[in-house]
């Protein structure tokens, strides 16, 4: 074998192992930090009620550990449907004056488990709560926003009872009612 082959091939063996190198150090870069699932609790509506008629406000207040179990069980019943390239495997979500942080495992094409932080704003659009993105971030590394999609949490804006208004609080969110004068 002539010396240009054998420094050919090695130069490509060397390119190969760096290459092999890189995908595993990406690899071990972007996986989830912390376990996460997206087990929840059900919501204890007649609790709330009940709260809601002791301060004598027509106002639910759904704290960030509500929103959480609303959001994964939402997201339970999605499963692998919204996005056949992306499996939401485990979340957490936060709750910051007006914003929601998604802490999220998930596994791209079934192969690249990743975690990712995703932020999205809350405004109250009649008679919808919209979550619109404003960043997703792997680590350090920071990725275009639009790789989350806007959510639209519809709300029930008929029968007696109307939701009036909607205020993000700090780690909270309170809904307020209308409620018509039946006398």
């Amino acid at each position: 074998m002539s010396r240009t082959v054998r420094r050919l091939v090695a130069a490509f063996a060397v390119a190969l192992v760096l290459a092999g190198g890189a995908a595993l150090w990406l690899k071990s870069y972007v996986a989830p930090r912390e376990a996460l699932d997206l087990s929840y609790e059900g919501i204890d509506v007649k609790r709330k009620l009940l709260d809601m008629a002791a301060r004598l406000e027509p106002m639910l207040i759904l704290t960030e550990e509500d929103v959480n179990n609303l959001i994964k069980m939402e997201l339970s019943k999605q499963g692998d449907a919204a996005d056949s390239r992306i499996r939401i495997d485990g979340a957490r979500f936060e709750l910051q004056e007006g914003k929601l942080t998604a802490h999220l495992n998930v596994t791209y094409r079934n192969a690249l488990p990743i975690g990712a932080v995703a932020v999205f704003r809350l405004s109250w659009e009649p008679p919808n709560i919209v979550l619109a993105p404003e960043s997703v971030k792997v680590r350090d590394i920071r990725l275009p926003a639009g790789l989350a999609d806007t959510r639209i949490i519809e709300l029930p804006s008929e029968g007696i009872v109307r939701i009036k208004d909607v205020d993000f609080d700090r780690d909270r969110i309170k809904i307020g009612f209308a409620i018509p004068n039946i006398f």
